[in-house]
């Protein structure tokens, strides 16, 4: 079973390349432009990381909720995500951590109206009903 767990160091050289092979799948929905100035610099993703805001794959016993940031309209994001067990917060339950991202993905030219935050608790990620 896959595991969302904290970035470590070591994950950090792969990640690059995730992002730029993901970013071709946006473009047939209108995004490449606006997606790039990706793959995110590495300094970046260490500064996640070190603040505990960087997450690559969670032993559901460490953590007991996921929270990411997604475009509605596109298939592999809120869709899927939502098949998944997530489901979309609500503007009253963003953290201020959360609003801040959403805010700065905005001002990197996402679309502020596809834009959204979402949540699973991982007990649900493993519940066979």
């Amino acid at each position: 079973m896959h595991h969302i767990r904290l970035a470590r160091t070591e994950d950090l050289s792969a990640l690059p390349e995730i992002e730029r092979q993901a970013n071709t799948l946006f473009a047939a929905y209108g995004l490449a432009e606006q997606l790039s100035d990706v793959p995110t610099p590495i300094e970046s993703l260490r500064e996640g990381a070190q603040a505990d805001r960087l997450w690559v794959a969670a032993d559901e016993d460490d953590y007991h909720t996921i929270t990411l940031t997604t475009l509605r309209h596109i298939p592999w994001n809120a869709p899927w995500y939502q098949r998944l067990g997530f489901r979309v917060l609500e503007t009253g339950e963003l953290s201020e951590a959360l609003r801040d991202l959403l805010q700065q993905e905005i001002q990197r030219g996402l679309p502020a109206d596809q834009r959204v935050a979402m949540c699973c608790d991982l007990y649900d990620l493993s519940d066979p009903r």
